[in-house]
């Protein structure tokens, strides 16, 4: 008896596999949904802005982004377990709508109404949005759960691509005119990213449900209390936990750093530039380490990543002047996308995709360690490096921090095997 063995776990009763004309449309609005998520990587735009606009210090603008991070990484627990029970156009369309905490943060003017605004209302609507088009990308591409993985976190990495100039372009302009811009400019963000939520949304679907039961896929998953208690979760866990880390402390230290080097042994590249390229190679990450996955398999791709990515931390550790910075700037931007990346897969794989939210969901408290601890530690060891008076070893300390953390990542990855299997129940 002839059987499709390309897509064995999405079948429908007309044919083996999803149509190729009912899926890419969902990869379209996956695509453009992230890309509106992503845009918090270019919060650094909002920095000065409103430095020089609303005359806030250094740190205050600094908060919005933090709550914003913690936010949006609860928020994607509370998505992931919304998913498996409401579906994913009624979560998309969810997370869309508290955006628009975007358009209320237009009606502030101090820095706790901006980061309740900004931070925590958008930050939880951007979460709960997320894990959305990456569930709903590899059910119906079960054959390319890693590359399509990569797709639907793909958007998030370069959303700052597409936003960043926009931005800085609208708020370019002296102290009264960038007060003057600012509310406007957060008030068109809420109101777009909502629209673009509830239209994407409603593009989401799970794949049709088979016919019979000799059709029906072998779909199992483990519960998020099971999950726990099976191995390699806490590994898997604290890779993603220990990636995070150094991927967000360097996206804050990297203008900085670059800066900083830049005026202690002459300018390459301007800070932004750099910038700019440690989020393409973010974006690209997601891509090429999901792809990598689907070829060398889950443990071998993690394990590599995280090489590099430990040199990369060594590379901004002993680095002296912009080059070699920026290339390891580039080499953590790709494997933080890149971990971004593989999680879906990993969390798939490891514990099945019937509870794919819920699971992926809860993995993500690691992000929010990360976001709230990573920058602060690593920001506090730069700080009493420049009390000594030396730049470069200021961040050479930081760097140390980066190195250390990759390294237990390394270790924690080469021990990514097993994983639950399913029982009778979970497999009918």
């Amino acid at each position: 008896m002839a059987t499709s063995t390309s897509e064995p776990t999405t079948r429908t009763s007309a044919d083996t596999s999803p149509k190729p004309e009912r899926r890419w449309p969902i990869v379209v609005a996956a695509v453009s949904l992230q890309l509106c998520l992503g845009s918090v990587y270019a919060w650094s735009v909002f920095r000065t802005p409103l430095e020089r606009g609303y005359g806030w210090s250094y740190e205050e603008t600094a908060a919005p982004f933090r709550f914003f991070l913690f936010a949006y990484a609860f928020g994607i627990w509370i998505g992931g377990s919304l998913l498996d029970r409401l579906g994913p156009r009624a979560v998309a369309r969810m997370g869309g709508l508290l955006l628009t905490g975007l358009a209320l943060a237009s009606f502030q003017r101090s820095p706790l109404g901006l980061a309740v605004c900004y931070g925590l209302i958008g930050g939880l609507g951007a979460g709960i949005a997320y894990p959305t088009p990456v569930a709903t990308l590899i059910r119906w591409f079960p054959e390319r759960k890693g590359l399509m993985g990569g797709v639907g976190v793909f958007g998030f990495g370069a959303g700052s691509l597409v936003f960043a100039p926009v931005i800085a372009a609208v708020l370019d302009g002296a102290p009264h005119e960038q007060a003057f811009r600012l509310p406007p400019t957060f008030l068109t963000l809420g109101v777009v990213f909502a629209v673009v939520g509830w239209v994407a949304g409603g593009a989401f679907r799970w794949p049709p449900e088979p016919t019979s039961q000799a059709e029906a896929p072998a779909a199992w998953g483990t519960a998020p209390l099971r999950t726990v208690r099976t191995w390699p979760y806490p590994a898997l866990w604290l890779c993603f936990l220990m990636a995070s880390g150094v991927g967000l402390a360097a996206i804050n230290e990297a203008s900085p750093l670059l800066e900083r080097l830049g005026q202690a042994q002459g300018g390459w590249i301007a800070p932004a530039l750099g910038v700019g390229l440690m989020a393409v190679a973010n974006g690209a990450g997601r891509l090429l380490w999901g792809f990598a996955a689907d070829r060398l398999g889950r443990r071998a791709a993690m394990a590599l990543m995280f090489a590099v990515l430990a040199g990369s931390a060594l590379l901004y550790t002993v680095a002296r002047s912009q080059p070699p910075a920026v290339c390891a700037l580039i080499g953590i931007g790709l494997c933080f996308g890149g971990m971004l990346g593989m999680l879906p897969t990993n969390v798939g794989g490891f514990f099945g995709t019937r509870c794919f939210g819920s699971n992926y969901g809860m993995t993500y408290t690691a992000f929010a360690l990360a976001a709230w601890l990573a920058p602060a530690f690593v920001s506090a060891s730069v700080r009493q490096g420049l009390a000594s008076g030396s730049a470069t070893a200021a961040h050479a300390a930081g760097g140390r921090l980066l190195l250390a953390a990759a390294l237990v990542g390394l270790a924690a990855a080469l021990t990514l095997r097993g994983g639950a299997r399913p029982t009778a129940a979970e497999g009918r």
